[in-house]
């Protein structure tokens, strides 16, 4: 297999891994609670500590946001300028919704990119990163 095909057989797997019917992410968006939403997206409790501490951050770029649950509570906590970006178009479309559901558009941008994103667009000498 290629490195190319590689790429396209992880992109498709991380593409239907974050794809649910609509039906299903409405649901999963209704149970978010809004106070304590943040905290249940949280794959582990370790790591809401660690991205909370990234809210003092001046700029932070969450780069494979995937749920984009790090770049939330690093925005919530205080950083002004969080990026979320992602290449699976899905991934970023949920970070947008679960974003919405949370209140907490307008301060901070999800972006569908591609994978030499980062090389044109650069992420500046001031950037703490996020992975």
């Amino acid at each position: 297999m290629t490195l190319t095909e590689e790429y396209k057989s992880s992109l498709n797997y991380w593409q239907a891994a974050f794809s649910a019917d609509a039906d299903t992410e409405k649901e999963i968006l209704a149970a978010l609670d809004k106070e304590e939403g943040l905290k249940e997206i949280v794959p582990s409790e370790k790591l809401y500590p660690a991205a909370k501490e990234l809210g003092g951050c001046k700029k932070v770029l969450d780069y494979g946001c995937g749920h984009v649950w790090a770049g939330l509570i690093t925005a919530k906590s205080g950083c002004p300028d969080v990026t979320a970006v992602d290449i699976t178009e899905s991934a970023a479309r949920i970070a947008r919704e679960l974003s919405e559901e949370l209140e907490m558009t307008g301060f901070w941008k999800v972006l569908h990119v591609d994978t030499e994103w980062i090389d044109k667009e650069g992420a500046g000498d001031d950037s703490s990163f996020l992975n």
